[in-house]
């Protein structure tokens, strides 16, 4: 994709020097602790 290079390079740079955070990371541990401990809440009809 020679087409994309450049554009693929400005998005990798941008990426790698913006602040970082590690929110997801906690909120994905936070849940798989909640599933470990049985609180989990029944999935809405709707879905």
């Amino acid at each position: 994709m020679p087409e994309a290079r450049i554009t693929l390079s400005q998005a990798t740079t941008y990426l790698a020097c913006a602040p970082k955070s590690n929110a997801s990371y906690i909120a994905v541990e936070k849940a798989s602790d909640d599933v470990k401990q049985g609180k989990i809440l029944p999935i809405p009809p709707y879905l």
